[in-house]
């Protein structure tokens, strides 16, 4: 396993702020010790999505046009959806609507 494909599985899981280091310690015997070294950060799970100053269209439709559900977040689905409401508001007219801010509340 390479430590892109750890990266990826950490971001898939939740985790935003993983790093991930790697060591290669020679044997002495035509083998090597690979030690991968994981800083997780904190895992942020997804409680609700909401949308501030939508008023042509619902929560509920706007909703639909989201991939991310309750569940870890993945930064991956948010920008993807980010994209998807933006789409859908220029589709149906408002060209110059967008997407300003995605925040995490604490």
């Amino acid at each position: 396993m390479s430590q892109e494909a750890i990266v990826k599985k950490y971001l898939e899981e939740g985790f935003p702020a993983v790093q991930v280091g790697g060591a290669i310690r020679d044997n002495g015997d035509s083998t090597a010790t690979v030690t991968f070294i994981i800083e997780e950060g904190e895992k942020v799970t997804v409680a609700a999505v909401n949308f501030e100053g939508n008023s042509a269209f619902s929560l509920g439709t706007l909703k639909g046009r989201l991939s991310m559900r309750k569940g870890p977040f993945q930064e991956a689905k948010r920008e993807a959806d980010r994209n998807a409401v933006i789409q859908y508001y220029h589709n149906r007219g408002y060209i110059e609507a967008d997407v300003t801010d995605i925040f995490f509340p604490k």
